[in-house]
């Protein structure tokens, strides 16, 4: 080497020796950790500058843009290492030592106790009606009767439109959409005296007939 690779200055005839030989000339960068006989001002690995006490030299415009454009690089690198980072965190779920109180079971268990106490003192009637109460219709008349199978007219009073139907095989029926009013409900079966009632629906309420005692059909006397 006769001449400065960065500056073209001619150098002395035993610096090239030295170059070779001397360790010392070796100085390892301070940022990347390598050293290499051709670092001199700048590392050639990472183009970091290479500072020695007591000197001032002018930087090279050209290894200043180099190292900022490394600089731009890895930078970006670490940006990539964070979100992998950050993904493998939130993927991954946290490991907890030992295994805690099943809340949910225990509640589970609670509630099924507190519904068969309040089961068993309120009563098997009462929490039927209860049941029954969340399966009416509103606006409607519901009627149970005895037999299970009847004919039923719905009369509206000062009209002479009516509404017919049957009953279900359990003996119960229900009439939706009943406008507030008064009405004569005329329930009639095979061998069985036809009987008559008088209903007033109310709006927004339920008109129940023959509960908890079933409407009774009187048999027809032979």
């Amino acid at each position: 080497m006769n001449f400065c690779m960065y500056c073209g200055t001619a150098l002395k005839a035993d610096m090239e020796h030295k170059r070779v030989t001397d360790l010392k000339l070796l100085k390892p960068c301070i940022k990347c950790g390598k050293a290499d006989k051709l670092s001199q001002e700048y590392c050639v690995y990472c183009g970091t500058q290479i500072t020695v006490p007591g000197a001032s030299q002018p930087e090279s415009s050209a290894f200043k843009k180099f190292t900022w454009e490394l600089e731009k690089i890895e930078s970006a690198a670490d940006n990539v290492r964070r979100e992998v980072a950050s993904v493998s965190t939130s993927v991954d779920p946290p490991k907890t030592k030992g295994a805690g109180l099943n809340w949910t079971a225990l509640l589970s268990v609670l509630g099924l106790i507190l519904g068969s106490a309040t089961c068993y003192f309120l009563g098997r009637e009462y929490m039927q009606r209860v049941y029954l109460q969340l399966t009416w219709p509103r606006d409607g008349i519901v009627v149970y009767v005895d037999p299970p199978s009847v004919t039923y007219r719905l009369y509206e009073r000062g009209s002479n439109s009516f509404i017919v139907g049957k009953s279900s095989d359990a003996g119960s029926f229900s009439i939706n959409g009943v406008k507030p009013g008064s009405y004569t409900l005329h329930v009639s079966s095979p061998k069985h005296r036809t009987i008559i009632r008088r209903v007033n629906v109310e709006e927004g309420r339920t008109t129940v007939l023959g509960y908890p005692q079933r409407l009774l059909l009187p048999a027809q006397e032979s």
